[in-house]
């Protein structure tokens, strides 16, 4: 996040006239607000009652929305007023300033601000990272609706920071109920990976190594060499962000989200603008490899179909596609008809397509190999 000085200007109207208005509204807000409480036109949690409905009329007033389009964009969430990102953007853009997404994706969304008249702008990020770290992107809203999120916390920081004077204290509705909605305590399912024997991990991996009949083989220890965290593995196994994984106890299976078929779309046009001077043929082989690396730790192996993923490997998978975009991972044919992934740090993946196989190195260590590929 950067954030440039800020330079306000004065609001079209001042704040005492709008609040004089709003109280001369308040005897036609009451009228219309018993009249319209039972009707479907008003949202369930506000149906039935006319108290309910006036405040949300009259909040929506001060900020100039009109009576149908505050019932459309006023919530109330356990007793607090919020604003649906998509309306307070609206007020922004109502109000003569302007507000551009530059970036909206699955893993990541950037909103540029400047206020009328000014020449400053304002930038603000937010990407599956960051919700990583803030302990929301297992949840449910998170798992299934990732790019709006996204955009709801950049709208919420952006229009909060700069253009207070038009939003006036009120939350995004999609931050609010993200806040409250309770946090899972297991993950998708446990990692699967197999143990290394001494001769390919090294001394220091040797001392561990082994497997264990009947049972999934302990994570193996790192070698000796020093990693970089900020290139490390992220959480779901895509190279090059927080923190390496292995070492953490496995924790509890639940049932994976579903695949999201407008996802996979956006995956396949990623795919494009990832490898555009590759041939189909090329893209294809590269696609089922990147698959592989994403799925290599699942209890039956690793697959290469994209449409066989579920909504995490597919976010995994698009993150690995943006990362290869802004140029902090390269793919390219390996020797013996295998792919290799490249990232920061040293890591790089071999990846075999028939059967599907993963190696996982970091520098001339190997770290982690699905059963078929072995220390190839």
């Amino acid at each position: 996040m950067s954030v440039t000085p800020l330079h306000y200007t004065p609001a079209p109207a001042p704040v005492v006239d709008r609040a004089h208005a709003v109280i001369d509204l308040l005897p036609v807000y009451l009228d219309l607000a018993g009249r319209v409480a039972a009707t479907e036109f008003v949202p369930k949690a506000l149906r039935n009652r006319p108290e309910a409905v006036l405040a949300a009329l009259m909040s929506g007033a001060e900020r100039g929305l009109g009576p149908m389009e505050s019932l459309r964009s006023i919530n109330i969430i356990e007793g607090t007023p919020s604003l649906s990102a998509q309306a307070m953007r609206g007020l922004v853009l109502a109000a003569g300033h302007d507000l551009d997404i530059i970036e909206s994706t699955a893993t990541r969304c950037t909103m540029n601000g400047r206020r009328a008249g000014s020449d400053h702008t304002t930038t603000f990020t937010w990407t599956t990272d960051r919700a990583r770290r803030a302990r929301l992107i297992n949840k449910d809203n998170w798992q299934r609706y990732p790019e709006n999120m996204l955009l709801a916390r950049a709208t919420s920081e952006l229009c909060n920071a700069i253009f207070a004077d038009v939003v006036m204290g009120l939350a995004v509705t999609e931050v609010i109920a993200d806040e409250l909605a309770p946090e899972p305590t297991t993950s998708r399912r446990a990692p699967a990976r197999r143990q290394l024997a001494p001769s390919a991990a090294g001394p220091q991996a040797g001392a561990e190594s082994g497997r264990i009949a009947g049972s999934i083989p302990a994570p193996p220890q790192p070698p000796a060499t020093v990693i970089d965290t900020d290139t490390a593995e992220t959480a779901d196994g895509i190279p090059g962000a927080d923190t390496p994984t292995w070492g953490s106890p496995a924790p509890a299976p639940e049932p994976a989200p579903a695949h999201d078929p407008s996802l996979a779309r956006r995956i396949h046009a990623e795919i494009a603008k990832a490898f555009p001077d590759a041939t189909a043929e090329t893209r294809d082989r590269w696609r089922h490899a990147l698959v592989a690396v994403v799925t290599r730790r699942r209890p039956d192996g690793p697959a290469t179909s994209s449409s066989d993923l579920d909504l995490e490997e597919q976010l995994a998978l698009s993150e690995l596609l943006t990362r290869t975009m802004g140029g902090q991972a390269t793919v390219a044919d390996g020797p013996d008809d295998t792919i290799e992934l490249r990232a920061g740090g040293g890591w790089r993946y071999t990846i075999t397509l028939d059967p599907p196989a993963v190696a996982v190195r970091q520098g001339d260590a190997v770290i982690e190999a699905t059963a078929d590929e072995g220390t190839t």
